[in-house]
């Protein structure tokens, strides 16, 4: 349930806010409300802390029981703080190395037409008066230009000097020539295709340096990877500093009055008289009050432990009550696994998903949040198991294939032998005493099922709705007389559900006192609304009906799987009949 809360507002001496402040913390109590902007440099100091801390964790996520090739992993003997200061280090180190890498591929890639060449030595030739030019071209002007036809008209023209000596070095897949202009003369370079050469280093350099890069990296990995074991130690440090900050943001955000600091800040009410004793040992005061419409007040939710198997649901949705809410966990845990058992529809595939939960568990051992989530897989599996074993369904195999305990309920797998199937059908008119007993084995046989489970769905939807009504009405109805609303819409979701009985399932079943449920139920709603959903109300009473016909999708769901099932155990029976004998 959802705890009430209480407005404090805690007020001390100026002198003493420090000490207020960490007793306060120690109680654990209440839930401060900050309304100053803390700039200070400690505050600012602690929170980059806590984001170095935070972004570290997730960055070492990647490197836990990362795979090195190395037997003698070292795990550093050091602080959380230390270990967030190294592993930032390292991480800038590794990201420089990476970006020299690129660099030094790039570098290689234009290298790799000419070999290993020495610009110091061309340097020298030039000095010497020899000058020395890497060139590329097209393969087709390079080769005319070769045999002495440059090109002429729109052809690409090119030409040297006849003292030039060309010396191909390499052609590549493109169509490119990669070759050597040698001259005594200094050539206009304008009018040569000179090649984009990185000239301050040799291919057989760039290729060491590659190397000695990529082993640092190595290194740098299994350092990381040792400091990933730390993690536990840099999520305690990221804690710590994330509670200082939340200190001096609250010191820094205390407003004063003379001699007098003051604070705001939630407390449970349970908890009011604990609170109240503390105070009177400490020599504070405060004032207590209920929380005005206009507060952000925390939501603070205590259950019993069973009911936390839901948590992980509402976590993967990412849907938490607020304060003014309600707390649905009870809700969800009664419905939701009986729907989604129905969906799923099919003992076999429970079974599968029952195995894989339970090994789960066992490689999971000791990983709280890892066996929550495991243990609410199995509890919809085990929902799962019980429908589909009623029904009969295992994989899609046929009842005559099936052993006999597996056959499942004859309420619904033999429904024309089962003394509780006919009496509940000749309740619900399906069966009338005029029909032969020819025609009611037929219409058990091939009809009842399917009739019953969708009678199944729409009493599901009248349990769901109008509990969730009911709900808010026992919510609501100590602070407002218009909570009686909520009985209305509950009374006209009721008829609601014995009408689509009636239109859907069963013809004629629809008892005559269902419309003073109408009659009554309809009023209470137009009496207790308010505002613009009066304007709604034609458009909420249809609503209402679709809300519960909608429930007949957990039916359609359910059979859509099991002729899925049916046909793929058909696919596969055809393709063994493909194979030659």
């Amino acid at each position: 349930m959802i705890v009430p809360m209480k407005k404090v507002t805690l007020l001390c001496l100026e002198s003493q806010k420090v000490s207020a402040l960490e007793k306060l913390r120690d109680l654990g109590m209440m839930q401060l409300d900050i309304t100053g902007k803390a700039e200070s440099e400690e505050s600012q100091k602690t929170g980059k802390a806590f984001q170095d801390a935070k972004q570290v964790y997730n960055l070492l996520e990647s490197y836990a029981g990362k795979k090195t090739g190395k037997k003698d992993l070292k795990i550093p003997e050091i602080s959380g703080e230390e270990a967030v200061r190294q592993t930032l280090e390292l991480i800038e180190q590794k990201a420089a190395l990476e970006k020299s890498c690129d660099s030094l591929q790039r570098t290689l890639e234009k290298l790799v037409n000419w070999g290993n060449v020495d610009f110091q030595q061309i340097q020298t030739l030039k000095d010497s008066g020899v000058y020395v030019y890497l060139c590329c071209s097209a393969e087709k002007a390079f080769d005319r230009a070769c045999a002495g036809n440059p090109g002429k008209g729109g052809e690409e023209n090119l030409s040297w000097p006849d003292s030039t000596v060309v010396q191909e070095v390499s052609r590549s897949h493109g169509g490119l020539v990669y070759y050597v202009l040698i001259s005594r003369a200094e050539l206009d370079e304008k009018t040569l295709e000179l090649a984009d050469v990185p000239k301050n280093i040799t291919r057989d350099e760039a290729q060491a340096q590659l190397r000695a890069n990529q082993e640092k990296i190595k290194e740098i990995t299994l350092k990381l990877a040792g400091l990933a074991s730390l993690r536990k130690k840099i999520a305690a440090y990221a804690g710590e500093e994330m509670e200082k900050q939340e200190f001096f943001n609250a010191r820094d955000g205390m407003k004063k009055e003379g001699e007098i600091a003051y604070i705001q800040g939630y407390v449970p009410a349970p908890d009011l008289e604990k609170f109240r004793a503390a105070a009177l040992e400490y020599g504070w005061a405060f004032m207590a009050e209920d929380p005005s419409e206009d507060d952000a007040v925390p939501t603070l939710i205590r259950k019993p432990k069973f009911l936390s198997i839901i948590d992980p649901l509402f976590e993967f949705i990412g849907v938490s009550p607020g304060y003014r809410e309600n707390d649905v966990n009870a809700f969800f845990l009664f419905f939701f696994p009986i729907f989604v058992g129905m969906i799923i529809g099919d003992a076999g595939y429970a079974t599968l998903f029952i195995v894989c939960s339970v090994i789960g568990k066992i490689l999971l051992k000791g990983k709280a949040k890892a066996q929550l989530a495991l243990n609410l897989f199995l509890l919809l599996s085990i929902y799962a198991l019980v429908w589909g074993w009623l029904n009969g369904s295992w994989f899609g195999i046929p009842l005559d294939c099936l052993p006999g305990f597996m056959q499942g309920w004859s309420f619904f797998t033999h429904s024309a032998e089962s003394g509780l199937a006919l009496k509940f059908a000749r309740a619900m008119k399906f069966i009338t005493p005029d029909m032969t007993a020819e025609q009611v084995r037929t219409i058990m046989d091939s009809g009842f099922a399917d009739k019953f489970v969708q009678f199944f769905c729409f009493v599901l939807a009248g349990i769901h709705l109008v509990s969730a009504r009911l709900f808010k009405f026992a919510d609501d109805i100590r602070g407002n007389w218009r909570a009686l609303g909520h009985i209305g819409w509950a009374l006209i979701l009721a008829a609601n559900v014995m009408m689509a009985v009636n239109l859907v399932v069963f013809p004629g079943t629809f008892p005559g006192w269902g419309m003073w449920l109408y009659y009554i139920g309809i009023p209470l709603v137009v009496v207790t609304i308010q505002g613009s959903a009066a304007l709604n109300l034609p458009f909420s009473l249809i609503g209402s009906f679709t809300d519960v016909l909608s429930y007949i999708r957990l039916f359609a769901v359910g059979l859509a799987s099991a002729y899925i099932a049916e046909k793929f155990n058909a696919m596969g029976v055809m393709l063994a009949g493909s194979f030659p004998d």
